[in-house]
């Protein structure tokens, strides 16, 4: 009698798929095998688990979530009832093996058997197939006493203590294929470059956009055909209406585009379209990759953001790294003052055109593609399953498989990004900070105004990949739910000169969308609080571009219920003196801020009055300052007076010695004096100077 299965996983798409194709080959080498597949009714195990003949039953599960205590509440409870039910049916099924393919849908099937094992009451194998660089939380969770871990990447080895690289099981009927055969099947017509584009079954909003905004761009040319898999609608998106909410925005109609665009809610052929595609555009998960280079087609990835572990990223730049693949991030934008991701049509038509225009470059992607396939991962994977189950060591027989069959392995991914894209929020800014910091002490030697330094910096961090790689991370937390991992975001666009953030960072500053009323009570202002308000502040600052958009922030700013964002607002207006000397509205509201009851303000907007304003306008406020009780204010009179005098303003003498005579000139805040330090910062600055001719050399 054969042995009996029980399948998990899903929710997604890319969760059920490996689970199908690993169940149907342990099916085919054990004709007599039993099976149930244990799901969610609402994922998408139930739309597709019954089309390949497997029984099915439901459980009740919930995507791991902390963002609110009652999410917290709500996955206990689901999952603590579908853990009880699935002990119940696996007491009942008695399943020699628990095979899980991830997603939350397997939590409560896997908890109930390691709890079952543990009491004895199952005596069931838990196998775990881990698709991606990086677990998912589930996997990484269970995975450390599950019997055995199935990996598709080998970089992920180091997460489990019990694993083997098998690869990524694909289903049989997904290989290579005739293109021109495809298409005559599929109706398209003949010298058509096909177009294949989709996110998933439940479609990607981000793809969608952009692909119906590519359209303007590329209905000229009359060798295109697009085949756009949109995804089924769900609670949270409805793609069917976002896209024709698109196609009204763009002035289209599914008449004028017939012919050469085609939309399906979800593409049950997908072997078929992969066959007939020339370019698929698609997201970076493990099993779409796996899809592509089992048919050995071009991909142009846009991998999904803020993913645990950054995974669907690395899993791309592995591809980019074959030549396997081009790459093109979301980025962030500000859509009705709130940030999300986005990926401009136009530029995704350009790399379109640019792959179609570029076959020598489109075959060798393919043939890359190809290449890095892993065709015998399903058998692999089921024999590796069965010799648990009678017993034997996987390992043995792993090495005796792929040394009669060589495998391509996975392109050694630098680790840097490995261990950078395990960092988020603060880690991930410190981390941006060290970067930027190591450029810039390679730049010391590069002489000129600090303009002329700045510049050179921004030239080398657009050359670097690391920094590339930094800016995507820092564009995603832009658009995190969490605030401190969208104030680490606003941190790094600075510190990275993301110059094309400024429209962002200028929109969390301008936000005045009132706080929930919760928020309001335990003293919360607007949407984006006052942290992100003044780091959003500060950014511009470092990132020096002087424009009418950064003149009406920093008049926003100058007003901000916030005391630090006016205080930093007062700092931009030293930062963009030159273009803002004089500016009569920005004065009034530095003269304002100069009366401010906290003195951080106060001080700050004295230094900016001694930076734009007129003399005759800031005397008479640096006279009354001049007697502050905080001698951080009394010293901003000075530095205010001393700024006045360099700009050429016709200061009085008769009123400084006025203000001087009157100063209380100690305080607490004094600096120590140490000569020789002073001495070694004066001879570093002569060795940095640029070396001198050989006549001078040795002249004082």
């Amino acid at each position: 009698m054969g042995h009996r299965f029980i399948l998990t996983g899903g929710g997604t798409g890319g969760h059920v798929t490996p689970a199908i194709a690993l169940g149907e080959e342990l099916r085919a080498r054990e004709p007599d095998a039993q099976f149930l597949y244990v799901g969610t009714r609402t994922g998408k195990e139930a739309e597709i688990v019954p089309r390949y003949g497997f029984p099915i039953t439901y459980v009740k599960s919930h995507q791991w979530s902390f963002r609110r205590k009652w999410h917290v509440v709500r996955f206990v409870w689901r999952v603590a009832c579908g853990t009880i039910k699935s002990c119940y049916l696996i007491m009942k099924f008695r399943p020699d093996a628990v095979i899980g393919t991830g997603g939350y849908v397997a939590a409560p099937v896997v908890f109930a058997n390691l709890l079952l094992r543990r009491t004895g009451l199952s005596r069931a194998l838990t196998i775990i197939h881990e698709q991606n660089t990086v677990p998912g939380k589930l996997n990484a969770l269970v995975g450390k006493v599950a019997d055995l871990v199935l990996l598709s990447f080998p970089t992920a080895s180091a997460h489990f203590p019990r694993a083997v690289c098998v690869g990524y099981p694909v289903r049989p009927e997904i290989g290579p294929a005739d293109r021109a055969e495809a298409k005559r099947r599929l109706g398209i017509p003949p010298g058509r470059r096909v177009v294949l584009a989709f996110g998933g079954s439940m479609g990607a909003r981000t793809i969608n956009r952009a692909v119906v905004d590519a359209l303007p761009f590329l209905r000229g040319r009359k060798d295109l055909h697009i085949v756009h898999g949109t995804g089924r609608k769900l609670s949270s998106y409805d793609p069917v209406a976002d896209c024709e909410s698109r196609m009204q925005r763009n002035a289209l109609t599914y008449e004028s585009l017939s012919g050469w665009y085609e939309a399906h809610e979800f593409i049950d052929r997908i072997g078929e379209y992969y066959a007939a595609a020339d370019i698929v555009v698609c997201r970076s998960g493990a099993g779409t990759l796996a899809e592509l280079c089992a048919c050995g087609r071009a991909a142009l990835l846009i991998p999904k953001a803020n993913l645990p572990g950054d995974h669907q990223v690395l899993n791309a730049l592995e591809m980019a790294r074959r030549g396997a693949a081009d790459i093109l991030f979301e980025d962030a934008v500000t859509t009705n003052g709130a940030p999300e991701e986005y990926v401009a049509g136009k530029e995704l038509a350009r790399k379109i055109v640019e792959l179609l225009e570029n076959k020598p470059k489109l075959g060798r992607m393919e043939s890359n593609a190809l290449a890095s396939a892993r065709p015998e991962a399903l058998k692999v994977s089921v024999c590796v399953i069965l010799s648990l189950l009678e017993g034997k060591s996987p390992d043995g027989l792993l090495s005796e498989l792929t040394a009669r069959e060589p495998v391509v392995g996975d392109a050694h991914l630098d680790t840097r990004f490995g261990r950078v894209a395990a960092l988020s929020g603060e880690a991930l800014r410190a981390y941006a900070e060290t970067v930027v910091s190591s450029i810039c002490r390679s730049l010391d030697c590069v002489s000129g105004t600090p303009s002329d330094r700045e510049e050179a910096l921004v030239r080398a961090l657009n050359a670097d990949e690391m920094v590339a790689y930094l800016r995507y991370r820092a564009a995603t937390h832009l658009t995190s739910n969490n605030w401190r991992m969208r104030n680490a975001g606003v941190k790094m666009v600075g510190i990275l000169r993301q110059r094309d953030k400024l429209p962002v960072l200028a929109g969390f500053v301008k936000d005045r969308t009132p706080a929930s009323r919760v928020r309001r009570i335990f003293g919360g202002d607007f949407e984006t609080n006052g942290f992100i308000r003044r780091n959003s502040m500060a950014s511009l600052i470092r990132l020096g571009v002087a424009s009418p958009l950064m003149r009406e922030v920093i008049l926003y700013g100058l007003e901000d219920p916030y005391f630090e964002v006016r205080s930093q607002a007062a700092r931009a207006v030293q930062a963009f003196r030159a273009s803002l000397e004089n500016d009569q509205e920005i004065v009034e509201r530095l003269l304002n801020c100069a009366k401010d009851k906290y003195f951080e303000v106060a001080v700050e907007a004295v230094k900016a009055m001694g930076s734009v304003a007129s003399a005759e306008t800031a005397l008479e406020v640096f006279r009354s300052l001049s007697q502050h009780e905080n001698w951080r204010v009394r010293q901003a009179v000075v530095e205010a007076c001393c700024a006045l005098l360099d700009r050429g303003q016709d200061v009085p003498k008769a009123f400084l010695s006025e203000i001087l005579a009157g100063m209380m000139v100690t305080s607490t805040g004094f600096c120590p004096s140490f000569s020789l330090k002073l001495a070694v910062a004066k001879l570093g600055e002569r060795i940095r100077e640029p070396d001198s001719t050989a006549d001078d050399r040795g002249k004082l």
